[in-house]
């Protein structure tokens, strides 16, 4: 079954808006409340926090190439913000660096 057109309205299309919204996030305040909440850790801490972050975000094209390849970009975009938001929630309760690791692994 197909999904409906996506109607145009403007300079972009609806769905641009949301990826916008996770750039920049991603790229702007992740990045500088991490190291903030980690620095109690210590500075390796700090650095495998952020690096887990950042090695999750390169991960991103597969995710992408995969739902190019299965048709579902969409269920793949939705799917990824319940995913950030469980992955950001474990990380404030969470007390180990390597848990706060791999919950940075998710949400990039």
């Amino acid at each position: 079954m197909q999904s409906p057109p996506i109607v145009r309205r403007g300079l972009l299309q609806p769905w641009f808006a949301g990826y916008m919204l996770v750039g920049l996030v991603v790229s702007g305040i992740v990045p500088i409340l991490i190291p903030l909440s980690m620095d109690t850790r210590g500075e390796y801490a700090v650095g495998a926090v952020v690096a887990a972050f950042y090695l999750g975000t390169l991960a991103a094209p597969l995710f992408g190439s995969l739902a190019d390849r299965t048709g579902t970009q969409r269920a793949v975009f939705i799917g990824s913000f319940p995913a950030i938001a469980a992955a950001t929630a474990a990380f404030g309760l969470l007390d180990g660096t390597a848990a706060r690791f791999c919950c940075m692994l998710i949400a990039g």
